[in-house]
């Protein structure tokens, strides 16, 4: 039995959109701090009202080159892809933005030692950088390491120069329009994010049914065609002056082909109504041994070809004819894709009843189990592939629970899990 299933070409996921976001993150940065160096420059060279040693200017000079370097390290792992997965890119993200926090720091410890500079505003910056990349937390923790930074900084300030004095009111009206730079920051980065994310969600609900309906279109394409194909050479093929049994089985072909279209126009209503929310079921208690002998007497297997040891008397709570639906469907399965003898057998579990139909068949191969009960997952010979999807939305309508193994044999066992009644 060969599995065959399409993959979705759907919109990112969740992880690749915040691994788009880091790195575009990144990239925008970049320009940021070509433009942050150059300004930075031009006022290390036009500030000249420095009140302390001129060894500071040299330091704020070095902090300079060391944003200039970052840039280039960055530019150079983006170019080269090293931050092709989503825990690298994070720590890219982390690395830069607390080397970004920790120059413009420097800067204003290096700098602003002037009681008339105004230079502490840079630290205004360092929550914008964290909310950029990290939204809310990224705000508060970089505007956290800067309030602790900025006022070791002052103490340091207000023991080494005199006309500079430790001011926690200061410290604190500038740290607290910090802290308010950073909550507007990071709610509105945390809000955007919101919106970006049920954006893309809506966009993934689109070209999910876009893909349906494409895999829709192509599937009845076929299973109507390849029927109707049937029907219409076996009635063109009866004549009047054939052998009765040869009429008969011609007959017998377009029937068994018209139960196929009924079978396809079933499983698009079924669609429909579970796309709809509308699938109803008339539960009440059910003889699990008359829905399997009822269903049997329809797929007409050969004798041997299905074996049943299901407990006399055993009640399921389900719908007579949704249960005949899976069923009919599992069993059909494996005779047509297993090995017989194909097993139908039903165990109790306190309030619950597992209903097993296992093949003697190759199974289904490890890397397709996955997708399995997926819409329009089909085993490569016919089939408009909605067979085991809705088993699985059958069972769960009943309150329970579709799923496969492989038996230890290598063969394919399909489970259902019904409430006892």
């Amino acid at each position: 039995m060969h599995w065959l299933m399409t993959t979705p070409d759907l919109p990112p996921s969740p992880a690749e959109r915040r691994h788009a976001d880091l790195l575009r993150s990144e990239r925008t940065m970049l320009w940021v701090r070509t433009l942050a160096a150059v300004f930075a420059l031009v006022q290390i060279i036009t500030y000249s009202a420095l009140p302390y040693p001129p060894g500071w200017a040299g330091a704020s000079l070095g902090l300079v080159v060391v944003m200039a370097v970052v840039n280039m390290v960055v530019l150079a792992l983006l170019m080269t892809r090293w931050a092709s997965t989503l825990p690298r890119a994070r720590g890219l993200a982390l690395t830069t933005t607390a080397l970004d926090v920790l120059v413009a720091n420097g800067l204003v410890l290096a700098y602003s030692f002037d009681p008339g500079s105004a230079h502490w505003a840079i630290l205004f910056l360092t929550p914008l950088l964290g909310a950029a990349r990290f939204r809310l937390p990224g705000a508060l923790i970089a505007w956290g390491g800067t309030a602790v930074l900025y006022t070791a900084r002052q103490a340091f300030a207000a023991d080494r120069f005199e006309d500079i004095s430790f001011s926690p009111s200061s410290i604190g009206f500038r740290m607290g329009l910090a802290l308010l730079v950073a909550l507007v920051a990071g709610l509105l980065a945390r809000d955007l994010a919101r919106e970006r994310e049920r954006t893309a969600q809506a966009l993934t609900e689109v070209a999910r049914v876009d893909l349906l309906r494409a895999r829709l279109v192509g599937s009845l394409a076929h299973d109507l065609r390849s029927p109707l194909t049937a029907i219409n050479g076996a009635l063109k093929a009866i004549t009047p002056d054939q052998p009765a049994e040869l009429q008969e089985q011609l007959v017998g072909l377009a029937r068994r082909q018209g139960a196929r279209l009924a079978r396809v126009a079933d499983g698009m209503i079924d669609l429909a109504r579970v796309e709809r929310g509308q699938l109803e079921l008339e539960l009440h208690p059910t003889d699990l041994a008359e829905v399997v002998a009822a269903t049997l007497e329809a797929l007409a297997p050969k004798e041997g070809e299905v074996s049943v040891a299901i407990p006399d008397g055993l009640m399921v709570e389900a719908d007579p004819d949704r249960l005949d639906q899976i069923l009919y469907n599992l069993i059909g399965n494996a005779m047509r894709h297993g090995r017989p003898p194909v097993e139908v057998t039903a165990t109790e579990d306190g309030r619950a009843v597992t209903i097993a139909v296992t093949d003697q068949g190759k199974g289904v191969p490890t890397e397709r189990q996955d997708g399995l009960f997926d819409a329009f997952t089909t085993s490569g010979s016919g089939g408009i592939g909605l067979g085991l999807w809705l088993v699985q939305e059958l069972a769960r309508a009943h309150g329970g629970e579709a799923s496969y193994r492989a038996t230890d044999h290598g063969g394919a066992c399909f489970e259902v899990v019904l409430p006892r009644a």
